[in-house]
């Protein structure tokens, strides 16, 4: 029997564009060596045509497959031959390949994915007996920072102006601090904490180790760090993963400051800047106000467990 995991590790750096959430070295670092698997669809000559990891694990005691912690995106990923510049043949091909990766995936009780932003055809999805959700994201693509500074936000650019004068960005290894201001995020309105450090440390370690990914402090004149931002890339995209900030300097502009630096500086360097948006108002809100494209993506799921569903119902997540 074909390994498709191996198959996948041999094979992933020939595919242009596969999102670094996809490679196998992220994959283990927030799902472990064996908590994922993959999906490979060949064509009749055996080229490999798309590929679909997926995060194994289980909800009170329930297999199934849905999203890793600070993995965005997952769900198909389509290699698409040359004979596919018309639409028709196209949309073909996206139904066969993303009707045979779906196919197979485990029989369990759960299965929940969110698709990568340049998948935008869930229709067989959708026939294969999935819930399609629309979410969303912002993403920025101009190289100009004129454009860049001229797209944000009225009070943004005020508040990013007047904090040009008052912090200075650093970048850092110091992941122990960073973690520190993500969990401050989590609990100033009363949230939870997601992760603990080491799950934060072990995704750390493989970005750096693969040149994937970067920490980047404000600080003030007092050195006294305000806020955090961990950026991850592949060679298309800039990602900000995690963002950290001390409460006690919520209102500083240090945020916005380090955000706006991102923006610019890794648009140096990669096509795009993908805030990894939020449903979240006050959170969408801020994305919102850096001048991005609202940018849909796609969560399908498919609930078998009566059990699963009652939960679902009544929280409104799984």
């Amino acid at each position: 029997m074909i390994d498709h995991k191996e198959v996948y590790k041999s094979q992933f750096e020939e595919w242009e564009g596969l999102p670094v959430f996809f490679k196998p070295w992220y994959l283990e670092a927030i799902c472990g060596e064996n908590g994922w698997d993959v999906c490979i669809s060949k064509d009749k000559g055996g080229r490999i045509e798309g590929v679909m990891p997926y995060y194994k694990s289980k909800k009170y005691g329930i297999p199934h497959i849905t999203m890793p912690l600070l993995a965005p995106y997952l769900g198909p990923w389509l290699i698409y031959p040359l004979n596919t510049q018309k639409l028709v043949s196209k949309y073909s091909f996206e139904k066969k390949v993303i009707s045979n990766l779906l196919s197979q995936l485990p029989d369990v009780s759960l299965i929940k994915m969110h698709f990568h932003p340049s998948i935008n055809n869930v229709l067989p999805s959708y026939w294969a007996g999935y819930e399609t959700h629309v979410r969303y994201t912002y993403i920025v693509n101009s190289k100009e920072e004129g454009d860049l500074w001229a797209a944000l936000d009225s009070k943004q650019r005020n508040i990013i102006s007047t904090a040009q004068n008052k912090f200075q960005i650093v970048m850092s290894e110091d992941i122990d601090q960073f973690y520190n201001l993500n969990c401050k995020s989590f609990t100033r309105n009363g949230g939870e904490v997601l992760y603990d450090r080491n799950y934060i440390v072990n995704i750390y370690n493989a970005l750096k180790e693969n040149n994937a990914g970067k920490i980047l402090f404000s600080k003030d004149e007092n050195d006294q760090t305000h806020a955090g931002i961990l950026l991850v890339k592949d060679h298309l995209s800039t990602y900000c993963l995690a963002i950290g900030n001390n409460p006690r300097h919520k209102n500083s502009g240090s945020l916005s400051h380090l955000m706006w630096h991102c923006v610019r500086t890794s648009l140096e360097e990669t096509e795009y800047f993908n805030f990894e948006g939020s449903m979240i108002p006050n959170i969408e809100k801020f994305f919102r106000s850096f001048g991005g494209e609202l940018t849909p993506y796609y969560r399908i799921q498919k609930t078998k467990n009566k059990f699963l569903k009652g939960v679902f119902a009544w929280t409104g997540k799984l």
